[in-house]
């Protein structure tokens, strides 16, 4: 091989590694900028979680207790969530069973510890629904437990289901009898059994 061929030869292999250099240096930067790229568009770990937890304290919710009682199908306490009416609240006990329909504010907001009644046919709406601090009915409020030894004509009718026949055999049997001595005595009264005796129980006293 001559001088010119040996030059000629020298150029080439100059040429080869200076396009293999700068192919690898392309491919290097490219690699970088991709990196680079990935970082800057990737949302931060932390930044998820925040947004995860931002969603999750909107579905917070309250709940309440109550008793429901009287001329339902499953009489009993009941863990309700959010703003409970009364409808919402016999729902929840199974519905009607023989109840004065007529007589039921089905609208009405329910809080928590309160205590509802539902009279049954022909029964007065003196108190269906007690607070744990007083009685909200469209009647008088009754404040203090009835006694039936003491009681008037009147003071009788404002115990549940007791209207002025029944107040009136009351009487007549107090002036027949005497005192009652005992409050299951009252069921010596016609119209007045176990059932409504039991109703009525919390509502009045012989002292």
């Amino acid at each position: 091989m001559d001088k010119y061929q040996k030059g000629i030869f020298l150029v080439i292999v100059i040429i080869i590694g200076g396009v293999i250099y700068f192919n690898t240096d392309l491919n290097l930067d490219n690699e970088t900028f991709k990196s680079e790229e990935i970082k800057e568009i990737s949302l931060p770990e932390s930044s998820s979680k925040k947004i995860k937890f931002s969603k999750t304290s909107k579905q917070q919710t309250y709940e309440i207790l109550v008793d429901i009682k009287g001329a339902v199908n499953r009489p009993g306490v009941y863990k309700l969530n959010g703003d409970v009416r009364l409808c919402d609240v016999i729902d929840k006990a199974g519905g009607l069973n023989n109840a004065e329909e007529s007589e039921l504010p089905l609208a009405k907001k329910i809080n928590d510890q309160d205590t509802v009644i539902i009279p049954k046919k022909g029964e007065l709406n003196q108190n269906i629904i007690k607070t744990n601090k007083n009685v909200v009915a469209d009647s008088d409020l009754k404040k203090s437990k009835i006694n039936i030894n003491t009681a008037t004509l009147e003071e009788l009718q404002t115990i549940d289901g007791i209207g002025k026949k029944k107040a009136e055999a009351i009487l007549n049997y107090r002036t027949e009898h005497g005192a009652f001595s005992n409050i299951e005595e009252l069921k010596n009264i016609k119209g007045i059994g176990e059932k409504r005796l039991q109703n009525i129980k919390e509502q009045i006293t012989i002292e």
